[in-house]
């Protein structure tokens, strides 16, 4: 009987994983484009709830950005309510 549950069980999660995969693919028609392939800016969005190393972190992103034309890092940290500064320098909004 244990066997036949974990059979089951087996058989459900394989399902469940190849049917997960089927809703990521892509088509590939052609007539698609992403904002990389046209040479548009990406920005990547990094959520942290650690400050002890803000100081760092900040100058590591800033030097990224500087360096990659095609990507913007969005550095945030999100730990209670201390967020980075915004461009007109407040911690809200």
């Amino acid at each position: 009987m244990k066997k036949q549950v974990k059979g089951i069980v087996s058989a459900g999660l394989a399902c469940l994983v190849a049917g997960s995969m089927v809703g990521c693919a892509s088509s590939s028609s052609g007539s698609e484009s992403t904002s990389a392939a046209n040479g548009e800016k990406v920005t990547i969005t990094v959520w942290t709830k650690n400050r002890h190393d803000l100081e760092y972190m900040t100058e590591v992103v800033e030097q990224f950005n500087a360096t990659n034309d095609h990507i913007y890092i969005d550095y945030v940290v999100q730990s209670g309510k201390l967020r980075k500064p915004g461009a007109d320098g407040s911690f809200f909004g």
